[in-house]
């Protein structure tokens, strides 16, 4: 029964939380690149060495600007894209802010 015990003990002891932890934050966000044309608002990022060209349907005005830097994260929209748009992919964007150099 001892044992039992003893075990139970080292069990919580070791599920305890340590005050001296560091909390690590990481961020998975695309860096991508305004391109506004006639035709339509795009992003420019590179994934795995190639450009990738992106339609975003939701991304706000303010950040529409052609030569701006971004960092966003996003997800595959079933949203048709606009006629004379060329673009790889169309996206809903999120937790969109300027990249700071």
């Amino acid at each position: 029964m001892e044992v039992f015990f003893f075990i139970l003990s080292l069990l919580l002891l070791s599920c305890g939380t340590s005050k001296n932890k560091e909390m690590v934050e990481t961020t998975n966000q695309t860096k991508g690149v305004i391109v506004n044309t006639d035709a339509c608002v795009t992003i420019e990022t590179t994934t795995e060495g190639k450009k990738v060209t992106m339609y975003p349907v939701n991304l706000d005005e303010q950040f529409q600007k052609t030569d701006l830097e971004i960092l966003f994260d996003y997800q595959p929209s079933k949203a048709p894209q606009p006629t004379d748009c060329k673009v790889d992919f169309v996206v809903s964007v999120s937790n969109v802010s300027l990249f700071k150099k």
